[in-house]
């Protein structure tokens, strides 16, 4: 009978020291359950800091692509000779259109790049010509860099 107290007592104490060892773990990962809870409110918030700055940012590129649009009218002349830069100017116009599936090609883009530098840096051309010359060679290049950021 003995024997068999010692056996009971020994269950008991491995029961009670695996219950111990269970609430402990289940404790530790409490913990770190409300640990991870506690962070979300600041996940909440960044997200909510993004979405406004992202409603900025929309503004502010949907702003400067009127810019540009203006520029690219400012650019259009009704003369013959300036047939291949208004070509060119078109295409980037509907280019401009999210829902555009037109491209130009890359000697299209060189082409168009050179054009607009000519201008940009030709001191008897008009003023307003050489500003808006400049603004849509800046907005070629952000373009093509968000484009390889992938955005």
């Amino acid at each position: 009978m003995e024997h068999l107290s010692n056996v009971l007592a020994t269950i008991a104490v491995t029961t009670v020291t695996g219950l111990f060892i269970y609430v402990w773990n289940s404790n530790s990962k409490i913990a770190t359950l409300i640990s991870q809870i506690s962070k979300l409110s600041s996940i909440e918030e960044d997200l909510k800091i993004v979405s406004t700055l992202k409603t900025k940012v929309d503004i502010l590129y949907g702003f400067w692509e009127k810019e540009v649009q203006s520029a690219i009218a400012i650019m259009h002349k009704p003369h013959p000779e300036a047939k291949e830069l208004d070509d060119l100017l078109d295409k980037l116009k509907i280019l401009m259109d999210k829902f555009s599936n037109q491209t130009l090609s890359d000697d299209e883009l060189v082409r168009l790049t050179q054009l607009l530098e000519k201008i940009k840096d030709d001191n008897t051309a008009l003023a307003g010509d050489r500003l808006a010359a400049s603004r849509v060679l800046n907005y070629i290049e952000m373009r093509y860099k968000l484009m390889q950021l992938g955005v």
